[in-house]
């Protein structure tokens, strides 16, 4: 099984992984990760979806997902994929389907709406 993002071609076949035809040797674990967020074709994949494809019936703590996210994320970025490949949103994880550029200045936005508000907040305790 083959996909593709942007020029990088990952090869599926049987427990071995390919990338751009060279093999990549990976633990259980990461290379159900990565499979999965193959899959996913830019669909949001949650913690809960991740724990449930790797480790099905086996109860892990969620530091085991996120350090499997970390791991995908940097096959990613060693295949020369922007580091934004996969992004976390809201406490989920997915291959990036959104503009980041956009994304970071909303995330600013917010960030100086919720200072200028804090401020204020702060102003009105003071007046008490």
């Amino acid at each position: 099984m083959n996909f593709k993002i942007k020029k990088t071609i990952f090869r599926l076949d049987n427990n071995a992984v390919y990338i751009n035809n060279q093999l990549l040797v990976l633990k259980k674990a990461t290379r159900e990760a990565l499979i999965l967020f193959l899959q996913s074709k830019g669909n949001i994949v949650s913690k809960d979806d991740l724990l449930n494809h790797i480790w099905k019936d086996v109860i892990v703590s969620d530091a085991s997902a996120f350090k499997q996210v970390q791991l995908v994320k940097e096959i990613f970025t060693q295949a020369g994929l922007p580091k934004d490949t996969i992004e976390n949103i809201y406490g989920k994880s997915n291959i990036k389907s959104v503009n980041y550029q956009n994304l970071m200045q909303l995330i600013k936005s917010i960030y100086t709406l919720h200072k200028i508000i804090s401020l204020r907040t702060n102003y009105s305790i003071l007046q008490f």
